[in-house]
């Protein structure tokens, strides 16, 4: 289960620990819903009832001020690079510092071989198609950005990529900043002459409704661009 029943909440319960989670404003009204739900299982445990709180809040400064609290020993976080490596700062600034359990987001290279491009292509673009839209691309496993050779087979596998894509029902992205980020991304690699699209770049976000978008770029250009 995600939101504020998920896995760090689970993996501290688990070690002895008690919680304080900072609610997410993006999700606030589900978060309090999962906590009402944690305080019901609580009760029916017979655990002391503070075993779990929950502090909610739109401002960054509530998660700085629960990680600098001297009665935090331990910060687990779920989310942007930029987040976590914001929350690790603050624990290097305390007195004593705690360690940071970060997921941030990451990019999951997948290696495409042409034998088997060449022997399993529908299943792979039906696949791969599924992978790099779930949850519209939001899940921390993204393996949106994939290397093969040059060669019929890749050519063959990118045309089904295309139309697998285009199956795929859109929904809406969790809060507007992801979606704007997407955007932004898209517009930022617009910009870069190495790169060449190979779907319509223009279709952004509809309602926060993004469309999956394939670019193609050199090896070399990539590894001398730092592209991202």
């Amino acid at each position: 289960m995600l939101s504020t029943a998920g896995g760090d909440t689970a993996s501290a319960l688990a070690s002895g620990s008690t919680v304080v989670i900072k609610g997410h404003p993006a999700h606030a009204k589900t978060s309090e819903m999962v906590f009402e739900a944690i305080q019901i299982a609580i009760k029916k445990c017979e655990i002391p009832e503070n075993t779990v709180q929950h502090v909610p809040g739109d401002s960054h400064e509530t998660g700085k001020a629960l990680v600098m609290h001297p009665l935090s020993t331990a910060v687990a976080f779920t989310g942007s690079q930029a987040g976590g490596k914001a929350l690790i700062e603050y624990a290097r600034q305390r007195e004593i510092p705690v360690p940071v359990y970060a997921e941030m987001s990451s990019i999951n290279p997948v290696v495409l071989l042409p034998e088997t491009l060449g022997s399993n292509t529908t299943s792979l673009a039906k696949t791969f198609a599924g992978s790099v839209t779930l949850g519209m691309g939001q899940f921390c496993t993204k393996p949106g950005l994939f290397f093969a050779l040059k060669g019929e087979n890749l050519n063959q596998f990118i045309l089904l990529l295309l139309e697998e894509l285009k199956l795929i029902s859109k929904h809406k992205m969790l809060h507007e900043g992801i979606a704007q980020a997407y955007e932004k991304l898209l517009q930022h690699l617009g910009t870069q002459q190495e790169v060449s699209f190979l779907s319509d770049s223009e279709k952004f976000t509809e309602e926060m409704k993004p469309e999956a978008i394939i670019a193609k770029v050199k090896a070399e250009s990539f590894l001398k661009s730092g592209i991202k």
